[in-house]
């Protein structure tokens, strides 16, 4: 099974589209703008909709020509999203698809960046901006001069920066979610202890920040807006990073441990739920757990492993059923059920109707 913070197909296409895709019509209210150059600006939430809270804003340079693609981002969304000067890597065909989840104090982004730099250079920072920002690798490469530090990011790595310090990024081919945070939301820590230094992925603490984010992320597109207790647990994680070694750090880390590790568990299940054999041993290990402890960990959070691993399976299950191309006894194998009667007897208690029903669209007519 796969480390926590670190699954083999992670990529916007995987968390950005596939989330995105699903967000709802109603009760936000979409806006879709073209420029003058076809580029997309969808904005759900906030002052789009009249209100002053947190929004949801994604932005494309997919439908501009390759030629524009440079200037656009450069002289009109690349300065305004990022605080940097942009540029195009040398002999790159520079693109970028960018989504930001805005809260009070922590905003999320999810970016996937092709042949960029940007570099917050002197002129940068004449903006007076105080925050912080963590990048942190879902895939592909990229590269972090920052605070006298060369940092070389791989999959599953991540980085603090200083917005008061110059910074300079190159990205060849990456997928990057960016964790931006007010200078205040990290207290009891000196950020500059960890500015520009690696933080690995086999750190414990790296791992749960980069499980736990993407989570807070997915449901913040849902809704459009990120939750205050996320945004507090993903805060306590960045603020444990600036601390000491990896045992120092889970020392640090005590307050969001619980809900990360628990949201860590549900993405693992989440994952590998077509295991026949998935048990909490494995899940519970997977996060330096023992199966004990795992079990009262969900116990905690009003969760049972058994039903949430049901419920997984059933929902992937009614997906795979309405597409209509499969048999019901492979779907009930595919998702991880070993039981066809059990299966029937799970899927009807669930959504009111058999697997063969739904399938045929008797139930949904």
């Amino acid at each position: 099974m796969e480390m926590i913070g670190a699954p083999s197909e992670t990529s916007f296409a995987r968390i950005g589209e596939r989330a995105l895709s699903r967000l709802p019509s109603v009760p936000i209210r979409e806006i879709v703008q073209r420029t003058g150059w076809g580029c997309r600006l969808m904005r759900k939430g906030g002052a789009a909709d009249g209100g002053s809270g947190p929004t949801l804003l994604r932005f494309s340079t997919d439908d501009l020509p390759e030629w524009d693609r440079a200037a656009y981002w450069r002289d009109v969304m690349g300065k305004t999203l990022t605080g940097c000067s942009p540029s195009s890597l040398e002999g790159g065909d520079m693109s970028v698809d960018f989504t930001l989840v805005g809260g009070r104090d922590v905003r999320l982004g999810i970016t996937r960046l092709d042949s960029i730099r940007n570099n917050r250079d002197e002129d940068c920072l004449r903006d007076r901006d105080e925050d912080l920002i963590f990048f942190s690798m879902l895939s592909g490469e990229g590269q972090v001069d920052h605070y006298d530090h060369r940092v070389r990011l791989a999959r599953g790595d991540g980085v603090l920066a200083k917005f008061d310090r110059t910074l300079d990024t190159s990205w060849p081919r990456a997928d990057v979610m960016l964790i931006r945070l007010g200078r205040d939301a990290i207290r009891g820590v000196e950020p500059e202890r960890a500015a520009g230094l690696l933080q690995p992925r086999s750190r414990t603490v790296m791992r749960l920040l980069q499980s736990y984010a993407r989570t807070a992320w997915r449901e913040a597109t849902r809704t459009g807006a990120l939750e205050p207790i996320a945004e507090r647990h993903i805060a306590e994680l960045v603020a444990a990073l600036c601390v000491g070694n990896s045992d120092d750090q889970l020392e640090a880390a005590r307050p969001a441990l619980g809900p990360a590790r628990v949201s860590a568990m549900r993405e693992l299940i989440a994952r590998n739920h077509a295991n026949p054999c998935l048990t909490m041993r494995e899940i519970a290990a997977a996060v330096g757990l023992s199966e004990r402890a795992g079990h009262l960990a969900f116990a905690a959070a009003g969760i049972g492993f058994t039903e949430e691993l049901h419920g997984v399976r059933l929902d992937r299950a009614q997906e795979r059923l309405l597409a209509g191309r499969e048999r019901v006894i492979d779907v009930a194998y595919g998702v991880g059920f070993s039981d066809l009667s059990h299966f029937h007897r799970l899927f009807k208690r669930r959504f009111g109707c058999t697997p063969g029903e739904w399938r045929s669209g008797e139930a949904r007519h």
